[in-house]
């Protein structure tokens, strides 16, 4: 969940990162960000990146979603990293 910055919290985060499971929530809450300034305003006032981190076990479709908000997070100017096996983030008992 994203906690709204309030007068006490104001500006101390600078970097909002959205969890991506590419599933319908976190989905809805990238689209928010990306089309609702309101909600941006609220929610991250900073900085704003968007991370997915492959199971490697994922559906076809999943794959096709991901790649698809890969482009708008690019046609918006915002950072999105999907983060393989091959890029040594994971662990040996992944």
């Amino acid at each position: 969940m994203i906690a709204p910055v309030t007068p006490t919290r104001r500006r101390k985060q600078t970097l909002t990162v959205l969890s991506l499971g590419a599933g319908q929530d976190s989905t809805y809450l990238f689209y928010r960000y990306l089309y609702d300034q309101k909600f941006r305003r609220k929610y991250a006032p900073g900085d704003f990146l968007g991370v997915m981190s492959d199971t490697g076990d994922e559906h076809k479709q999943t794959y096709r979603h991901v790649a698809y908000l890969q482009r708008i997070a690019k046609k918006h100017n915002v950072p999105f990293f999907f983060l393989t096996n091959d890029m040594g983030y994971h662990s040996d008992s992944w």
